[in-house]
């Protein structure tokens, strides 16, 4: 609550871990895990931009789509997660991502950005998308690189 006091807009909540079927099947999270993010989440409702990361591979974000926050990130490039067309038709909410974060933003020039940009531009008709990579920006990633999501966002 006290970021909020101080003027930051809502939270970033990630699963880490926990947010994938390899460690934690759908009704373990929902008795280990939810209890207590909801717990979290709840106390931070009235904040207007609340994101939701659920980390890894085989994640379980369609269990969570249910969660009170503005926006959903996640590895939707993963062949095992569900991808921005498939959230996309689940919610009404916004979706944030659609660049590979541990290749294509790292290592991968402006063009390859873009493309991918594109590609995640046209699976969500360009609505309700914060273009971003898929997880954290590494601190090594080429300033162009993020330059590049940025041109492709207002282009």
């Amino acid at each position: 609550m006290a970021c909020l006091q101080r003027g930051a807009a809502g939270v970033f909540f990630a699963t880490v871990e926990w947010g994938s079927r390899d460690n934690i099947s759908p009704d373990d999270y929902d008795r280990f895990a939810r209890p207590f993010d909801l717990r979290v989440l709840d106390a931070v409702r009235e904040a207007p931009f609340n994101v939701l990361h659920v980390c890894r591979d085989n994640n379980l974000l369609e269990h969570l789509l249910d969660y009170p926050v503005s926006v959903f990130q996640w590895g939707s490039r993963s062949p095992t997660n569900p991808s921005l067309a498939e959230i996309a038709a689940k919610t009404g909410r916004a979706l944030m991502g659609g660049i590979d974060h541990q290749e294509t933003i790292l290592k991968g020039a402006p063009a390859d950005i873009a493309a991918e940009a594109e590609e995640a531009l046209d699976a969500t008709d360009g609505r309700r998308l914060l273009l971003a990579p898929e997880c954290a920006v590494d601190p090594r990633t080429p300033p162009q690189n993020l330059i590049a999501i940025v041109e492709v966002a207002r282009s």
